[in-house]
């Protein structure tokens, strides 16, 4: 599904997919980190915003249409469990260290097959 908006004129701008996951992104408009504004994507949780408290929805959708295609680094999970705690283990992001904590209920090999990249660097994770 792709979000139409209508910018300050009689255009109608399309808001790109999330360039984590491809997933639908639409504008927040719930004012949190001090922003009136910001898009959010529905698949992953990947917020953006711009730096200026000021920013119009028009800014920020130029801003994250006009975003560059990059190659995606490849990356891993990696399962630790630093305190030997038998209630939850860590997995991190072999790239950024992005850590998650993942109940001892939730089997790894599943965990990490919903989660094909990291949500703050985008590595595309290998699957083992």
């Amino acid at each position: 599904m792709t979000l139409l908006h209508r910018n300050g004129s009689d255009d109608m701008e399309k808001l790109k997919p999330c360039p984590l996951c491809g997933g639908y992104v639409h504008i927040d408009h719930s004012p949190s980190y001090f922003r009136d504004h910001m898009l959010y994507c529905e698949e992953c949780d990947m917020y953006f915003a711009l730096d200026s408290v000021h920013a119009t929805e028009d800014d920020l959708i130029l801003a994250f249409n006009k975003r560059v295609a990059q190659n995606r680094v490849q990356g891993k999970w990696i399962e630790y469990n630093p305190k030997n705690d038998d209630k939850c283990r860590l997995i991190k992001c072999s790239e950024c260290g992005l850590t998650s904590i993942v109940g001892y209920n939730v089997p790894y090999k599943d965990w990490i097959e919903r989660r094909n990249y990291c949500q703050r660097c985008g590595a595309e994770m290998e699957q083992t």
